[in-house]
């Protein structure tokens, strides 16, 4: 072959191998996915009476655009792992704040309409969640201003019935109160509305002197493994909250990715008392699952209700 065959040749398995290149689709990116689940709590699961026992949780599950706690992937960086997470840095309301006492203001309490039933016990790998398989809802209402022509104030509905989503932990707590000795953990019972708002109640944990037979089986579902689903168990909801429901109120965000803002949390003023052993057995889960404080800002107000009634 002379020397002009042979560069022809050269030049034809170049261009071959150009336009193969071209022609070559880009290797996806976890930018560009669209089916993340690490998505979920912007594109809430239905809710209510039609809602099926799968609900999704604001907590959402590792998938492509992964966070964590720590390092890399740690809350100093959320907003750069997703354009779905832009609020996580850029956000105004939000949470965990510190909760610094807050104007009174009469509040009439939320109306718990809690029952008990089966719950699904997931580890989604960031903390265990009690998903519950009934339907228990919240009502929130606020009491306007009183008037001189009127006996009692106006009652308003702030917001309509929100459905129980799951309950969830975080160790040590995400919240911290002023000038109140350090809690063991925060416990938050998740609500959502059909139309994706979501309404937090949280209330801390502190060291009591026996177990605490209510949490029991939430508690000893502590061990279940990442990624198991539908490990059985029975809770008595109602059971589980503080017989005084005195609470702050302010608005806030999801404390995970994507960081959602326009959250309403309900802050309970009483503790949960649970025994050393059962916060061990937390603790043991999960040590290091909270966010760090949130800058409070100008744009939200922070309210206590001390009346409770």
């Amino acid at each position: 072959m002379n020397t002009s065959s042979t560069t022809r040749a050269a030049l034809a398995v170049l261009l071959v191998a150009v336009l193969g290149a071209a022609c070559t689709p880009p290797a996806s990116s976890p930018t560009a996915s669209s089916s993340s689940s690490a998505a979920v709590a912007s594109q809430p699961a239905t809710v209510g009476p039609s809602a099926t026992a799968a609900t999704s949780s604001p907590s959402a599950s590792p998938g492509a655009y992964d966070w964590s706690y720590e390092g890399a992937t740690g809350p100093e960086h959320w907003a750069e792992l997703s354009d779905n997470y832009y609020t996580c840095a850029y956000g105004v309301t939000q949470s965990p704040i510190e909760i610094t006492g807050g104007d009174e203001k009469r509040e009439r309490d939320p109306i718990f309409d809690y029952h008990a039933g089966t719950v699904r016990i997931v580890n989604d790998g960031r903390t265990i969640m009690a998903i519950p398989d009934g339907l228990n809802t919240i009502d929130v209402y606020h009491l306007s201003v009183f008037e001189a022509d009127k006996p009692e104030p106006t009652l308003v509905v702030d917001s309509p019935v929100s459905y129980l989503t799951q309950l969830q932990f975080h160790v040590p707590p995400e919240h911290v109160i002023a000038g109140a000795e350090p809690a063991a953990a925060e416990v938050q019972f998740v609500h959502q509305h059909p139309n994706g708002a979501f309404t937090i109640v949280g209330a801390m944990v502190v060291e009591g002197a026996e177990d605490n037979a209510a949490w029991a089986p939430y508690i000893d579902a502590m061990g279940t493994p990442v990624g198991i689903e539908g490990v059985p168990a029975t809770i008595d909801w109602p059971k589980l909250l503080p017989t005084a429901l005195e609470s702050w109120h302010y608005d806030g965000s999801l404390t995970t990715p994507p960081c959602t803002e326009r959250v309403q949390w309900i802050f309970l003023m009483q503790p949960i008392h649970l025994s050393a052993t059962q916060i061990d057995k937390m603790r043991a889960a999960y040590d290091g699952n909270n966010r760090p404080l949130q800058p409070f800002g100008t744009y939200r107000s922070l309210t206590a209700d001390l009346k409770d009634d």
